[in-house]
């Protein structure tokens, strides 16, 4: 019941059922059991629990297919808890995350954990993404890079919640927009 509490905060909600996966792995992705009929539209956010899961880059009746943030193609603009370092979570063609766009500046360290920071609009603030294990700094580089390990068990995911309450800014780049 905590849980469900604490996803009161991202406004109103639909949970669908994980009933499809990209098999060939090129994509990372996975297909919910709800779509229109519950309110569900393209960009809109997607999480469990345990933090953020992606968002939906289509929708249709009865079904609606997630972008999953272990994807190349995701970024994801977020925080460090403690010291509020601030930086881009992207996925890897591993199936792994890595928070770039860190600056020098900027205090992180392993265990530090990484929320959604809201800029950019596409996210609401304050959604859980994962846990900093490892820190790449070089001196003559502009930015840091560190490793995070995602919350969300994207192996195991079965359900899922879709913020319907959350209007996303529509993203401007060419790759996203309708054919």
């Amino acid at each position: 019941a905590q849980a469900e509490s604490t996803l009161e905060v991202l406004g109103a909600h639909v949970v669908g059922r994980v009933i499809g996966r990209d098999p060939s792995n090129l994509q990372r992705y996975v297909t919910l059991d709800i779509g229109w009929e519950a309110g569900v539209a393209r960009n809109m956010p997607v999480v469990t629990e345990r933090g953020l899961v992606g968002r939906v880059s289509e929708a249709g009746d009865g079904w609606s297919q997630v972008l999953l943030i272990i994807d190349v193609s995701s970024s994801v603009n977020a925080l460090t808890q403690s010291t509020r370092a601030s930086g881009l979570v992207e996925g890897q063609a591993d199936g792994s995350l890595v928070m770039r766009a860190i600056p020098q500046s900027d205090t992180i360290s392993v265990g530090d954990t990484v929320f959604t920071s809201g800029l950019g609009g596409n996210f609401p603030r304050q959604i859980l993404i994962g846990q900093i294990t490892e820190v790449e700094r070089k001196d003559y580089d502009l930015y840091q890079v560190a490793s995070v390990e995602p919350t969300v068990d994207f192996d195991h995911l079965e359900a899922a919640l879709v913020i319907v309450g959350f209007e996303p800014i529509e993203s401007t780049k060419s790759e996203e927009s309708e054919p």
